[in-house]
């Protein structure tokens, strides 16, 4: 990962339009529904162990290209491309951020730009200077086009599970349906389908685990070859026993977790054990 699981993490966006591109609403009210989704889903995954704190630019930044001279579109995208648009975005709105403190940074496009579109995260070689701090060395490339139909922030609560070190629990070919590149987790984990329309979009507790936000005394282990019987809470509960785990070998197990229609799970068409 790139950034501590834990605490309080500072991301700065920055917000960008092009000569081709103008924004189409204010960037307050546009930061603002970004903001609710993103700080909102974390607290709650993490039981008040993360704070994610949002810097936006004080302004939408005005880029010196059209948006399709940065070949940025998500699946024609190379690292140096990537590289020069972040630095650019960076240099530009650094008099206005303080980025002490802050190592992930993301750029986005208003959604009139029709050379970016997609949303991804890369993790940089070498960071990207700013003037305070250590610099940038953690980036997400959003918004762009496909905003003007999927205006979902919480694409970038998803990327950002990125810098935190998790990976995209989907898999797919460019011409898979839909349902072919979900059909491992569905709509549980935010790490799979990763829509503010999910079922039940918060991600597992094996990773809520992995991440620091579930304690050792929270999970039980038990052996596939002896009978073994155990209540288990609600996973957004964040009490008592909440997880429930079976080694099948070295590198595979069996997770019980007990998924209810809470928080931002509440369109849950049915609870119980996952």
């Amino acid at each position: 990962r790139d950034v501590e699981s834990t605490g309080t993490i500072k991301i700065a966006v920055i917000y960008v339009q092009f000569p081709d591109a103008e924004p189409s609403e204010p960037l307050s009210a546009l930061h603002q529904r970004i903001e609710s989704h993103v700080s909102g889903i974390y607290s709650e995954m993490s039981f008040g162990a993360l704070t994610i704190d949002l810097v936006p630019s004080s302004e939408w930044i005005m880029m010196d290209k059209t948006s399709n001279e940065y070949n940025l579109l998500q699946s024609e995208a190379k690292y140096p491309s990537v590289v020069k648009f972040v630095t650019e975005a960076v240099r530009k709105a650094d008099p206005g951020i303080d980025f002490t403190g802050i190592d992930a940074v993301a750029i986005f496009s208003t959604e009139l730009a029709d050379g970016i579109a997609g949303d991804f995260q890369w993790t940089l070689q070498e960071r990207i200077p700013t003037g305070e701090g250590l610099g940038v060395i953690s980036t997400v490339v959003t918004g762009g086009e496909w905003w003007r139909v999927d205006s979902d922030p919480m694409a970038l609560a998803h990327e950002l599970g990125h810098v935190l070190g998790l990976q995209d629990l989907y898999y797919g070919e460019s011409d898979d349906t839909f349902e072919d590149a979900h059909k491992f987790v569905g709509d549980f984990d935010l790490m799979g389908t990763g829509v503010s329309q999910s079922a039940a979009p918060t991600i597992f507790g094996w990773d809520r685990w992995r991440l620091g936000w579930i304690e050792d005394s929270q999970v039980v282990c038990a052996s596939p070859s002896e009978g073994t019987e155990v209540n288990i809470s609600a996973l957004q509960s964040g009490a008592g026993v909440i997880l429930l785990v079976i080694p099948l070998s070295p590198t595979r197990v069996v997770v019980v977790e007990s998924r209810r229609a809470v928080g931002w799970d509440q369109n849950l068409i049915e609870s119980g054990a996952l």
